[in-house]
């Protein structure tokens, strides 16, 4: 059964209180019947009495063959614009049309809105037609919707509404669309920590880092602690931050029963932007680190090749170290033989915050050698299969 609207159809009909008998097109008009198209489906009308005294506008069915109309709902009647009781009308010839009743009309208001109180479906889908492009910083209205951003190589703030009862159900798409090195720094209208306007609770600020990250707003209301307005993230395509660096120069001696920092002299692979601000990558060589710019789970592998100068049950350790502190020790490396080549690796998921810094250090026992670490400057060759290297990989956010 489908609601079915035509034009130019009106009868005349009669009946008091129950279904109405359709007697017929009035002249210049066309019949419910005069095709299948109402045939067993619901329309709108509106009902005259034949006195002039009555009337009625409401959902009705139609009959499987179109006489028969049953006034299935009222809508508004001549008592009142919201009276939904059906009325009783006299015993003559009355009227009766398709209709569009107002309190069923799909308009836009005096500003130019559109609301709809139930489903919208289509069947073609939908075409937005707001796309802002930017390339400055920019505080978002509320006839934005999506708003693709080109950093120009500087960072950007994009400034989201306040939220509020009034945008709830507003919804925002920020996207980084170019290559270049700046980010994209998203704040809400007050930056004020926990409680009304923040993203998610407690974020006031979101960051696309590379190109092609996007991410979806939804304005709503906030929790049980924080009962007002929210900027909630219901979607996001951000790339993993990872991170690659290696020592290809030499290593020099390192004595025993002492942790020693690995001098990490080269950068491989950057994936968090590039930049100063955005890499992960902060420093290499002396103060070698991995700097930690989102808050997420990360996944922290290294592996070392020591050259031949330890001996039969001697052994060295690599270790994680996060902001100075040693967190996690990997597994001892015994040697099995004199003057043997040890490899050894670690590998560890941890839980990082914003600022976290990740280094890796080692330690060895071989009291009469000091230990060097074996690579291609060390090999004396080109290959960088020795070399030692610290992979960060972001997991999950």
């Amino acid at each position: 059964m489908a609601l079915v609207l035509k034009d130019r159809v009106k009868e005349t009909c009669t009946g008091t209180s129950g279904d109405m008998a359709l007697a017929g097109a009035v002249s210049g008009f066309v019949a419910f019947d005069a095709d299948a198209t109402f045939d067993s489906n619901t329309t709108y009308y509106t009902l005259e009495d034949a006195d002039g005294t009555k009337w009625e506008v409401g959902i009705g069915t139609l009959s499987a063959d179109s006489t028969t109309l049953t006034r299935t709902t009222i809508l508004a009647t001549q008592a009142s614009f919201t009276d939904t009781t059906r009325q009783t009308f006299s015993g003559g010839t009355h009227t009766i049309f398709c209709g569009y009743p107002a309190g069923k009309s799909v308009h836009l208001d005096a500003s130019g809105d559109l609301t709809v109180a139930g489903t919208l479906t289509t069947n073609s889908g939908i075409v937005r037609k707001v796309a802002t492009k930017v390339d400055t910083n920019y505080t978002m209205t509320a006839s934005d919707h999506i708003v693709l951003v080109d950093t120009t190589d500087a960072n950007r703030t994009i400034t989201l509404p306040a939220a509020s009862a009034d945008n709830e159900g507003q919804e925002y798409t920020i996207k980084k669309i170019d290559s270049g090195t700046g980010v994209v720094n998203i704040i809400p209208a007050t930056v004020s920590g926990y409680g009304a306007d923040d993203i998610d609770e407690y974020n006031t600020k979101y960051v696309l880092w590379v190109q092609h990250d996007s991410v979806t707003f939804v304005c709503g209301p906030g929790d049980a602690t924080a009962a007002d307005e929210q900027w909630w993230i219901t979607s996001e395509k951000v790339a993993p931050h990872t991170c690659m660096m290696t020592m290809e120069g030499a290593s020099g001696t390192f004595g025993d029963n002492t942790p020693h920092k690995v001098l990490f002299d080269a950068s491989k692979h950057d994936m968090g932007a590039s930049g100063s601000d955005a890499n992960m990558l902060t420093t290499a060589g002396a103060d070698a680190r991995i700097t930690i710019k989102r808050p997420g789970r990360y996944s922290i592998t290294s592996q070392i090749l020591f050259n031949n100068t330890l001996d039969a049950a001697e052994h060295f350790r690599i270790d994680i170290y996060i902001n100075g502190a040693q967190t996690f020790g990997g597994s001892s490396y015994p040697s099995t033989t004199t003057d043997q080549y040890v490899y050894g690796a670690v590998d560890k998921t941890l839980e990082l915050s914003v600022g976290d810094y990740i280094q890796i250090y080692f330690y060895h026992n071989d009291a009469a050698d000091d230990a060097e670490i074996y690579n291609k400057a060390e090999d004396g060759s080109s290959r960088t299969i020795w070399d030692p290297f610290v992979a960060v990989n972001e997991v999950s956010k």
